[in-house]
């Protein structure tokens, strides 16, 4: 790939990372699990080495399901945790892409989240893998989003937003 084929490829990747995070934060809930593929999860591992969510318990692993059921509880603050609906900020740097031969993208990025709730403000600072499918004309559903915290075998707050 060429570097203005490559700077293309960044600038897009990027562009949907910061998409993403501005949906969460806008709470567009449903804008933001369209972004998901059918069968695209959602991860949060509970340590720092875990190497899959299917032998290891996980603060999240959502497919299509259960991200459906997580943005339905955030629309209607039903949740017995939420006392209001949580807001967040997404800080979105350090993006670096990785291209596929069959043109899905590996994108690793870092990521600080400020949720503010009535109890105060947490800050959650974390490395994420997005693995992107192209879906071409500068589109993209997310496979899997991987939100690696910083500091997560150690007590940090209830995360009540989407990461």
């Amino acid at each position: 790939m060429n570097s203005l084929a490559a700077t293309d490829v960044h600038a897009r990747a990027s562009a949907f990372l910061y998409l993403e995070g501005s949906l969460i934060d806008a709470r567009e809930w449903d804008a933001w699990e369209s972004l998901y593929a059918s069968d695209g999860i959602y991860w949060i591992p509970s340590s720092a080495r875990q190497q899959d969510a299917i032998n290891h318990v996980s603060i999240a692993h959502d497919n299509q399901l259960l991200r459906r059921i997580r943005v339905q509880r955030l629309k209607d603050s039903d949740g017995t945790s939420l006392s209001g609906i949580p807001s967040s900020s997404h800080h979105i740097s350090n993006v670096s892409v990785v291209v596929h031969e069959d043109g899905g993208l590996t994108v690793r990025s870092r990521l600080i989240v400020a949720q503010s709730t009535p109890s105060g403000i947490d800050t959650f600072y974390a490395s994420c893998t997005h693995i992107l499918r192209d879906l071409g004309e500068g589109d993209f559903r997310i496979a899997l989003k991987q939100i690696d915290l910083l500091g997560v075998e150690h007590p940090i707050g209830d995360i009540l937003t989407i990461l």
